[in-house]
């Protein structure tokens, strides 16, 4: 301390810098839980990966102290300062590009014949009558997730090949379709969702269980609907189901595709 009893001015920046090396060695531990999340990391790899700072900090400490001897301590803090504020920039760039690759993701659209008779708020709903219809249909009913009716109409004498419906509300509806006494012959669904206001962002960890090696084995077309309709609930991933038989048909040998 000096006669007027107050710190000598240089203990700010040293103070700073201090904190900045605090804060370096202790930010991963704030992430641990996205860690963890995403990349399914076990405790001893988490373990590392908050260890891995302080081991790398500590051997280059070796050589900072020999630089230093050499160039001098203040230039030496200096350029430890200018090393960490660029590699907060770079490391802050990094996390834009990441947001702008998202920004450059579409918000998905469904496909042109609407599987699963799903659509987006505003487009006109037309769902196609089931294939083994008996031909005894002379009316329908629309009935939302309440079984509340919400329309009713009556076919001609051939029923059309697709029934349009009009714009809808979000929300899941029930398409009945009875005989001239009112009695159910048969029925389908359809949904009409909000359509995304921005693109699903890369590190979503929003999932569906598909399951689509079961339902859609070999099938691409099938493949793509499933990811479509994944995409328009805004679903950023999906995990698949295997039957263990196909990974290993025989005790000790896996299946290499």
């Amino acid at each position: 301390m000096t006669r007027t009893g107050r710190l000598p001015l240089a203990v700010l920046p040293l103070a700073l810098t201090y904190l900045a090396v605090a804060l370096n060695m202790t930010i991963a531990s704030v992430a641990l839980p996205t860690i963890s999340t995403q990349f399914q990391a076990s405790a001893e790899q988490l373990a590392w990966i908050v260890n891995a700072t302080p081991m790398v900090s500590a051997a280059f400490i070796l050589f900072a102290g020999a630089w230093s001897d050499r160039i001098g301590r203040k230039r030496m803090l200096i350029i430890g300062n200018v090393i960490f504020l660029v590699s907060a920039i770079l490391a802050t760039s990094t996390s834009f590009l990441v947001h702008a690759a998202d920004l450059s993701r579409q918000i998905p659209e469904p496909l042109p014949d609407h599987p699963g008779n799903t659509f987006l708020a505003g487009e006109p709903v037309t769902v196609a009558l089931p294939a083994q219809l008996p031909e005894t249909a002379t009316s329908w009913r629309l009935l939302d997730e309440a079984d509340h009716e919400l329309d009713r109409g009556t076919f001609g004498s051939t029923p059309p090949n697709r029934l349009d419906l009009g714009a809808r509300t979000v929300g899941f509806y029930r398409i009945e379709f009875l005989d001239k006494e009112d009695g159910l012959l048969d029925w389908t669904s359809a949904a009409v969702l909000a359509r995304l206001r921005a693109p699903t962002p890369l590190d979503s960890p929003v999932c569906l269980d598909l399951a689509t090696s079961w339902f859609a084995r070999d099938n691409p077309i099938d493949q793509s609907r499933f990811a479509n309709l994944a995409s328009l609930a805004g679903v950023n991933w999906v995990r698949d189901r295997m039957r263990w038989s196909e990974m290993e048909p025989e005790p000790g040998r896996f299946a290499t595709h």
